[in-house]
């Protein structure tokens, strides 16, 4: 906030998807709670820096004692106190009785969504205007933290009764809540409207007095976006500077990719090249092996007629001739192998 300057303004932000159904019974999908939490209350929060931290809200403080159930099963009584400011959008006081309504609404209904924050609830009591006593048939730690749920105005939801799946709070005009922001208008498809409620109950001094949520979707443009946005006194700029940065780093990358794929053309014509080599030579060694081929056959004829000579030499002398012509013949054949 900008010093010497008054409180207020208008803050607007886009949301990647539009909202479903606005009713806190049904809603399922992120961003209409998105919308729902800042309309609605709790109990209790967390400390956002320490979850094992929880901070009163509605409930500006509480006792959690034993307690044993009628049939015998060990459990706890949560003992909630509730502030006594806080004021309903339609300007209705909020009292202990609507946590207590809400408890028992979603119980009766069997309202899927928050079946299990009421699944231990063995019974709820008004104690006054201001203090609720919560008893659970159970004694887990997750107990206390189940059963905070957003509450609901008595004085709303007492008259959906059983059509709250089919109960449009926004046709209605009442969707009504507890929080910073009461609800003004939705068009689907292009944005919900909200307003700074002036008797927060929490901080008093806001400092905003509208907020505006818009579906960022396909057929947004960015011209449609920066004027919506300059329309709400909220500039969003996109630095030169950082426009410039971003150009380099993607000529570099250009460039990188260029010299990698020409790296890649050479190396695959090296290659081609390498292949057409190594056709040729496997080319030469085959016709090396024919010739071979054809000596191995010649030196078994040559064989063949020395052992025919030898069985019909008479004398020594032609044993030793033909010993020496098969020594030559082994000769050849080995000094023709090794080259």
């Amino acid at each position: 906030h900008p010093v010497g300057q008054d409180y207020g303004g208008r803050i607007e932000y886009g949301i990647k998807s539009d909202i479903e159904t606005i009713n806190p019974m049904t809603a399922a999908w992120t961003y209409t709670w998105e919308v729902l939490d800042k309309i609605y209350e709790y109990p209790y929060t967390n400390n956002p820096y320490d979850l094992a931290d929880d901070w009163g809200w509605l409930a500006e403080s509480w006792e959690i004692e034993d307690w044993v159930s009628p049939t015998g099963v060990d459990g706890i009584k949560i003992t909630f106190h509730f502030v006594e400011d806080a004021i309903w959008h339609d300007d209705v006081p909020f009292t202990a009785e609507d946590m207590e309504f809400t408890y028992n609404y979603i119980m009766e209904q069997g309202i899927p969504r928050y079946a299990s924050s009421t699944q231990f609830i063995e019974d709820v009591v008004l104690v006054d205007d201001y203090t609720l006593e919560v008893y659970q048939d159970t004694t887990s730690y997750f107990a206390f933290h189940y059963i905070n749920i957003p509450v609901l105005p008595k004085h709303i939801w007492e008259d959906v009764g059983d059509d709250w799946q089919d109960y449009d709070p926004v046709a209605e005009g009442e969707l009504i809540g507890l929080g910073p922001w009461k609800f003004v208008d939705y068009v689907a498809g292009e944005y919900v409207h909200l307003v700074a409620n002036e008797d927060y109950w929490k901080f008093p001094d806001r400092f905003y007095q509208g907020l505006s949520m818009a579906e960022i979707g396909q057929a947004k443009s960015l011209s449609m976006l920066r004027a919506q946005l300059a329309a709400a006194n909220l500039a969003v700029e996109v630095q030169a500077e950082s426009i410039s940065e971003l150009s380099s780093q993607f000529t570099d990358f250009q460039a990188s990719a260029l010299e990698l794929i020409g790296s890649s053309v050479d190396s695959i014509g090296d290659l081609a090249d390498n292949i057409e080599a190594l056709d040729a030579n496997i080319g030469t060694l085959d016709a090396e092996i024919v010739s071979l081929t054809s000596d191995i056959s010649g030196i078994e004829t040559q064989t063949s007629n020395l052992q025919a000579g030898l069985s019909s030499a008479s004398n020594l002398g032609y044993a030793s001739i033909g010993i020496a012509i098969l020594v030559g013949a082994i000769a050849i054949f080995m000094s023709r192998r090794e080259s």
